[in-house]
């Protein structure tokens, strides 16, 4: 399975719906075009926030670090501020203490009739903003 990590909290309610759409994206490619299992705390979660309200720190990252632990890959979508992300740090640290390989992914375009996703960088070319 392939844990799909990615930046949530943003200054709107708009730049959080865009995040999910392009978590979405991503992993709907992955499924579909690679035949891969997927999961996305942020698909997951943003429908659950839209319909219940806020779900706190805490209990988002604990259920997020269980299915990292049964994650084979950690994709990170790197999006306008995921380095500087608190929730992608806590789960990249996780995952490269458990010596889960870690790819950077850029979010997919069109090309043509198709859909492309990019493998942009791995683990050992992270270099986190202050």
């Amino acid at each position: 399975m392939i844990y799909l990590s990615s930046p949530y909290t943003a200054a709107t309610i708009a730049e959080m719906r865009e995040c999910a759409e392009a978590a979405a994206m991503a992993a709907g490619f992955i499924i579909r075009r690679r035949g891969l299992n997927v999961f996305s705390p942020v698909v997951h979660g943003h429908a659950i926030e839209q319909s219940f309200g806020a779900i706190p720190y805490d209990d988002w990252m604990r259920l997020s670090i269980s299915m990292l632990d049964k994650a084979d890959y950690v994709y990170v979508l790197t999006l306008p501020g995921w380095l500087k992300s608190a929730g992608v740090r806590r789960e990249v640290g996780h995952a490269m203490r458990t010596q889960k390989p870690v790819w950077l992914i850029e979010t997919p375009v069109e090309v043509g009739d198709e859909l492309s996703l990019k493998l942009v960088g791995s683990n050992d070319e992270i270099e986190w903003e202050s």
